[in-house]
C-alpha cells in the first residue's frame, strides 16, 4: 500500500463533490447549529473583553500622558530627565 493510498477515496469524493457527481455526506454548508449555540456566549464574553481592554489601554494612555506632561513641566526646574518618558517607551515588547 503507497502513502496516499489509505486516503485516495478522500480525494476522489471531494474531486466527485466539485464536479457536482457526488456528495461529501459531512458538508452541512454551514457550521453546525449546537456549536453555534455553544461558542455564542463565548464569542459574547470575547467581545465583550475586548470592548473593555481597549477602554483600560486608552485609560493608561490617558495616565501616562498625565505623568509624561508632570515629568516635562519638572523638567523645566531640573536637570532634565528624558530617559523614560512614557513617550519613548514602546508599547510592546517581543520577547
Amino acid at each position: 500500500m503507497s502513502e496516499h493510498e489509505d486516503t485516495a477515496w478522500f480525494e476522489e469524493l471531494y474531486a466527485d463533490a466539485e464536479a457536482g457527481r457526488r456528495e461529501v455526506p459531512w458538508d452541512r454548508g454551514g457550521p453546525n447549529p449546537f456549536l453555534e449555540q455553544w461558542v455564542k456566549p463565548i464569542q459574547t464574553l470575547i467581545e465583550q473583553y475586548v470592548r473593555l481592554s481597549s477602554r483600560g489601554i486608552r485609560s493608561a494612555e490617558q495616565e501616562l500622558s498625565k505623568i509624561e506632561a508632570e515629568i516635562n513641566q519638572r523638567n523645566q526646574t531640573r536637570t532634565p530627565y528624558e530617559f523614560l518618558l512614557p513617550s519613548k517607551i514602546p508599547r510592546s515588547i517581543n520577547i
